[in-house]
């Protein structure tokens, strides 16, 4: 919670600053969402490279993944206060029903979710296999995911939210590897779908004329996260370098940023130029983050390596067939 907090408080003020510096012209709400877009973190880059590094269980790995989620949850609440910005609408009585229904949504989500839910979606997926129906437990896990997203869109929470903490229920669930295959079928599909609409939207020429404003932001980007996780890692006790790979795992936007930027952009709070700058942040983060987080952790890699190598040789001389 305390990592998360500096990493969502230092981005969205920092943002904010610089972008209100360098670009006087814009107006209050275009610098607060260039300054929420700055707060949502991606792990998806760095969670791959702390499961190849085989660090994915380990205290930086925990801190990354437990900090992400809160980040994701203070995020929406940043996005929402953004939202009222542009509305002209920043009320006490409406953040505060925000943080209610956010708050309530998640805990009595997750409560209904693991002591209902996956019991019936089990129960469901052992019937559909016993009339040779296949996947019935993955599609109505899916139908929950969407239902989710659909109560959080309702209550003003972004429809993301929804659907990771549907997503948190099944992830202890005994149908996890199928619902694991089944999605990576999915994401085969409307990930490219999505990724190339918002390339289509992506103004090349908009962003020469934003260039240096879209550098100076993707340098805040990375060291607002870098000085927002990495020192509340360090005076929680961690050591120098793992406060740094926290901070550095932390960096990487890419698609909640994207989101956000597209969000934006269809609701007129930003425009192309804007728009096109924040991408360009989100994908030099997610770039830059693998090969520092790897040269950082490069010895616990080769450690990883010599020891799997050794185990091996180990395992071939008992049993070689």
């Amino acid at each position: 919670m305390i990592i998360a907090t500096g990493g969502v408080v230092l981005p969205w003020v920092a943002g904010y600053v610089v972008f209100t510096a360098m670009m006087p012209e814009a107006g209050m709400a275009e610098a607060l969402f260039v300054g929420a877009a700055l707060v949502a973190t991606s792990v998806a880059v760095t969670a791959s490279i702390l499961m190849e590094l085989g660090m994915i269980s380990s205290p930086v790995g925990t801190a990354i993944i437990g900090a992400a989620v809160v980040d994701d949850v203070l995020g929406m609440l940043v996005l929402a206060v953004s939202k009222g910005a542009a509305s002209g609408n920043i009320a006490f009585l409406d953040v505060s029903y925000f943080v209610v229904a956010a708050i309530a949504f998640i805990v009595i989500g997750i409560w209904i979710g693991t002591r209902y839910l996956c019991k019936v979606v089990e129960i469901a997926d052992k019937e559909g296999k016993e009339f040779g129906l296949e996947h019935t437990g993955f599609v109505l896990a899916l139908a929950i995911g969407v239902f989710y997203a659909y109560i959080a869109e309702v209550i003003g929470i972004s429809a993301i939210v929804g659907a990771f903490i549907a997503g948190t229920l099944f992830s202890s669930s005994p149908l996890k590897k199928e619902f694991d295959r089944g999605t990576r079928y999915l994401g085969a599909v409307f990930v490219p779908v999505f990724f190339v609409s918002l390339g289509i939207l992506f103004d090349v020429r908009g962003l020469a004329n934003v260039i240096d404003i879209a550098i100076v932001i993707t340098i805040v980007a990375v060291f607002s996260k870098l000085l927002g996780c990495g020192l509340p890692a360090k005076a929680l006790g961690m050591s120098a370098r793992d406060s740094v790979g926290v901070g550095i795992g932390m960096v990487p936007r890419l698609e909640v940023a994207l989101v956000i930027a597209l969000y934006g952009l269809s609701t007129g709070i930003i425009g192309n130029e804007v728009y096109s700058m924040i991408v360009f942040m989100g994908i030099a983060t997610a770039l830059i983050t693998p090969p520092i987080f790897r040269l950082l952790y490069r010895s616990t890699g080769k450690k990883r390596q010599s020891w799997a190598s050794k185990h091996l040789r180990k395992s071939r001389f008992r049993n070689p067939l």
